[in-house]
């Protein structure tokens, strides 16, 4: 059963007038929060968070029927001024929940913060499954024009959108990549255009079963993708560099991307900061366990942010402070 005032909110969804009024409100509370939480008394900052509870909670209720909205009129993409992050995107925004709260800069915003606290101007950053590239272009802007991101995208489609995201953005310091972070052994992978969802593809590379078909039967060899695949390891070589911060969100791929890096993880001043997405629905608690033991047991230590971990070497510890 749809929650009361439920119609209004799927109306005001289908108004392209009141979206563009919310994105510019957004804006606005973006921009007012850091004051509000300096200069509010107690008793003021404790309402004003509450309405904030409030309003947050009215927005993903519009944002479900944005989506719901655009996917059955099967909207084409377009570009989008994304409130409160600065940037502009273009986004399939036919394509559901996850796309309408990247289009109000709404995707994970603990992400957002945690970018905030660990990325520094002048860091070389490796993000593998930069997606349209949201944190590519947050963590650009963090790093600055002396730092580096090397944004790694395997799926072709999705890669096409990140490129055309970072040239939308004038991001120089920048290199988009469409190659798969693989075993040693692994040369390619093929991802099917006519699979309803990609992901299936990955488990040539993670060993894990997941609950989509790689390939829709039937479907042509034309209509296929091959990608080239590499090693993180054989990257950082070819490259020369020093990974100061990886990130990733490589659905079940983690535990093989950790296990090719192992050596740079227990090396004083090579150990860089970790922020991925566990995906426990692949991989299990074996391999979560095992992953996580990799890194208490060279020094570092873990902060649990939802679904993802925030691991930090000795060397950094101030982090998390």
């Amino acid at each position: 059963m749809k929650p009361p005032g439920w119609t209004a909110v799927r109306w005001f969804a289908s108004n392209q007038a009141f979206a563009a009024v919310l994105a510019g409100g957004l804006t606005l509370v973006a921009k007012l929060r850091p004051i509000m939480k300096s200069t509010l008394p107690g008793p003021l900052l404790a309402l004003y968070q509450r309405c904030g509870s409030l309003y947050y909670g009215a927005l993903r209720a519009f944002i479900r029927a944005y989506a719901a909205h655009h996917m059955r009129r099967g909207s084409p993409g377009r570009v989008y001024r994304i409130p409160g992050r600065d940037c502009q995107m273009w986004l399939p925004i036919f394509l559901g929940k996850t796309v309408a709260q990247r289009r109000f800069g709404m995707y994970e915003p603990w992400t957002y913060s945690v970018c905030d606290r660990i990325a520094k101007r002048g860091m070389t950053v490796v993000e593998l499954g930069a997606c349209y590239g949201a944190f590519t272009i947050h963590l650009s802007r963090l790093v600055g024009p002396t730092g580096r991101v090397y944004a790694f995208e395997p799926l072709p489609r999705y890669f096409a959108i990140l490129s055309q995201n970072v040239a939308l953005n004038e991001l120089e310091n920048v290199e988009c990549i469409n190659q798969a972070i693989a075993p040693p052994g692994t040369e390619i992978v093929y991802f099917d255009r006519d699979a309803t969802s990609p992901y299936g593809s990955l488990g040539k590379i993670s060993g894990y079963q997941y609950p989509t078909q790689s390939v829709v039967p039937g479907a042509s060899k034309e209509r296929r993708d091959a990608v080239p695949c590499t090693t993180l390891r054989n990257f950082i070589a070819s490259r020369s560099i020093s990974v100061d911060l990886l990130f990733m969100d490589v659905e079940g791929c983690e535990v093989g991307v950790l296990a090719d890096i192992e050596p740079f993880l227990g090396v004083g001043e090579t150990q860089p900061i970790v922020y991925m997405e566990t995906h426990a629905q692949f991989c299990g608690a074996l391999d979560l366990e095992r992953m996580h033991s990799l890194f208490t047991d060279r020094g570092y230590s873990i902060e649990v942010i939802g679904r993802h971990w925030l691991c930090i070497p000795p060397a950094d510890e101030t982090v998390c402070e």
